[in-house]
């Protein structure tokens, strides 16, 4: 578990921080807004579209760890079912961790570049998703390791 937890920490950090703190590097606070902006969406429909394809991702992984064993007639069918609902999943959790990346790291950035400019009650939201956003990736990623690991069926 603290293996998982620290290698979620860095793919975060490498997958939404980096580019945070390199637009900032580059660009100064206008691209460090800009940046923030294009990695983080308030999109509702995309935000559920992308929860749904993870969840997709999860009950097809489940189904084939757990219940179904298909037949010869209908194996091809399922691999192909299995291999796009994983690679959407995986796809889903990659965007989730840049999201949990942003929100984790631009509050240091805030307190660190502009401590007069600071608000505590604006950046504690960000780092309450952000803990959040993180846990959830950790939980996604070592769901799908154990559903690839155990799997009942070779496909």
């Amino acid at each position: 578990m603290n293996n998982r937890l620290t290698a979620e920490a860095f793919i975060i950090f490498l997958l939404g921080g980096v580019p945070l703190i390199a637009s900032y590097l580059l660009g100064g606070a206008n691209n460090l807004q800009i940046m923030t902006k294009v990695l983080v969406t308030n999109n509702n429909f995309l935000n559920y579209y992308i929860i749904s394809l993870f969840v997709a991702s999860l009950l097809t992984g489940w189904l084939s760890w757990l219940i179904w064993k298909p037949t010869d007639s209908t194996r091809e069918t399922w691999k192909i079912i299995t291999t796009i609902l994983t690679e959407a999943g995986s796809g889903a959790l990659g965007i989730i961790r840049v999201a949990a990346g942003v929100l984790l790291t631009f509050p240091s950035m805030w307190l660190f570049l502009e401590p007069d400019s600071f608000m505590l009650e604006k950046a504690a939201p960000l780092i309450i998703y952000g803990i959040i956003a993180f846990g959830e990736c950790v939980i996604i990623s070592g769901w799908q390791k154990t559903i690839q690991r155990r799997a009942r069926i070779n496909l």
